[in-house]
């Protein structure tokens, strides 16, 4: 019995196995918006890569995404930030805003709980970034904590939620 039958037979297209493994070895942007390197962030933090490596993007849009599929392993208190745990136990950290952990979780709500599931591109937290913006940088920091493999890609200037912005290295 070929791959292809066996496939077909579970339900399965081949197009549905190429696309688990995409999600399996890509980082996607969490929102639609402008693309910035993480050197070029205001914040010694992120830009120094003390976190690790990653990306940012300057929110056009007030979903903020799962950039990536796996387990939500925390949401802050304080709604600013999420983590992701994937297949791989790769660890990525989403960071919205910069010192945007002041405002209490004000202008922020979570769409999801710690614990749960998601797949990329899956609203995460919703975020009032014109509020925002009036006292504080809203730009949103994409993280990987644990995993070197990765390398980020920056090709385009404008993203949204398809567009692959870290894919593991070969």
């Amino acid at each position: 019995q070929s791959r292809f039958t066996a496939l077909k037979n579970r339900g399965e297209s081949m197009f549905n196995v190429f696309k688990k493994k995409e999600d399996e070895v890509n980082i996607y942007a969490p929102v639609k918006g402008e693309f910035v390197t993480l050197e070029n962030v205001p914040d010694p933090i992120f830009s120094e890569k003390l976190m690790g490596e990653g990306f940012a993007v300057i929110p056009y849009d007030n979903v903020i995404c799962a950039p990536c599929s796996g387990k939500l392993s925390m949401i802050a208190d304080t709604l600013h930030a999420f983590g992701i745990t994937m297949k791989d136990g790769s660890e990525l950290l989403v960071h919205i805003g910069l010192d945007t952990v002041g405002l209490k979780g004000k202008y922020f709500r979570a769409l999801k709980k710690a614990g749960e599931d998601v797949k990329h591109g899956e609203p995460v937290i919703l975020v009032d970034v014109d509020e925002i913006k009036k006292t504080l940088n809203p730009i949103t920091m994409v993280i990987m904590t644990n995993n070197d493999s990765y390398t980020t890609l920056d090709n385009k200037i404008k993203v949204n939620t398809s567009n692959i912005m870290m894919s593991l290295k070969d």
